[in-house]
């Protein structure tokens, strides 16, 4: 069960999808025409349920016609009937594609060529007959290395979230109100983007002003640019470049939270600013490195 509210794809669906093999089928029986499905099975690049619903509210209620022939509805014992011939041409140069591309993006995972067979056998023996495929092809995938190698990752993902003495003795999580990156280029910009996005303010230090302008802009031109792609309410671009603040030296991270470093990999520049670091912020900041630490520090 999916909550209305819950991404599909997340971490709780991912433990739904453990549990049952019936996904597949329900895009096969209600969806046939479209792109879409396939998209979504093979990707899992899923909304949030009332998105999902919509999409499949669309395809159920999409009914190509061809002259007087009109493409069969689905039965009421819940069976996806065979769709017209010209719609199951359309479905097969689609399913082609999607091997293709299935192929170059996953050569070594079965999975993804498993389920575009359920599909095919859905779309052209009838949705029962997908069903049953299903079933079989599930009870043999599932006792194969690579879902029990897919088991092992979820699990281990799970396992990051118990640490010993931490979250087994009721510690929580302290506030990020205020963060300070030092860096504005390609890594620093886009770290404090996402900061401001998430209401958290940063403050942003450069070694001359010519930098630290120039990372500012990228970082305006960054947040405008995703209110233009949708990515965010256009009337919230304004409010996060308000909490981005420009600095030359170390009086603003008298208070930050966390400090985060994203200057260039240079062990003599990063044993100084670790050293004014020290000296800047309070004992509690939090101090976090971009690149993998550097063991000559």
């Amino acid at each position: 069960m999916i909550k209305p509210q819950e991404d599909l794809g997340s971490e709780d669906s991912e433990v739904s999808v453990l549990k049952s093999n019936e996904g597949l089928n329900q895009a096969e029986e209600e969806i046939i025409h479209g792109s879409v499905q396939t998209d979504l099975v093979l990707e899992m690049e899923f909304g949030n349920f009332e998105q999902g619903c919509k999409c499949l509210v669309y395809y159920t209620q999409l009914k190509i016609t061809k002259g007087k022939n009109k493409a069969e509805t689905l039965s009421t014992n819940g069976h996806c009937c065979r769709e017209t011939q010209s719609d199951e041409d359309r479905a097969k140069a689609h399913l082609r594609t999607a091997r293709q591309q299935a192929k170059k993006t996953a050569p070594n995972l079965p999975q993804h060529q498993i389920c575009l067979d359920v599909i095919e056998e859905g779309i052209v023996h009838g949705g029962y007959s997908g069903v049953l495929k299903e079933a079989k092809v599930f009870k043999e995938i599932v006792l194969s290395d690579t879902a029990r190698g897919l088991v092992h990752v979820f699990l281990a993902q799970q396992a990051t979230s118990k640490v010993p003495v931490v979250t087994d003795v009721g510690l929580k999580p302290r506030q990020i109100k205020k963060v300070a990156i030092i860096g504005g280029g390609l890594m620093g910009f886009r770290i404090a983007t996402a900061l401001i996005m998430n209401n958290i303010s940063v403050v942003l230090k450069e070694v001359n002003s010519e930098y630290l302008q120039k990372g500012i802009k990228t970082i305006e031109a960054n947040v405008r640019g995703l209110a233009t792609r949708g990515k965010l309410a256009k009337d919230r671009v304004e409010k996060a470049l308000s909490m981005i603040k420009g600095v030359l030296d170390y009086a603003e991270f008298e208070d930050v939270d966390m400090v985060i470093e994203a200057v260039i990999e240079n062990v003599g520049l990063k044993q100084k600013l670790f050293n004014e670091i020290e000296k800047a912020c309070l004992l509690t900041a939090l101090w976090q490195q971009t690149h993998p630490p550097l063991t000559s520090i």
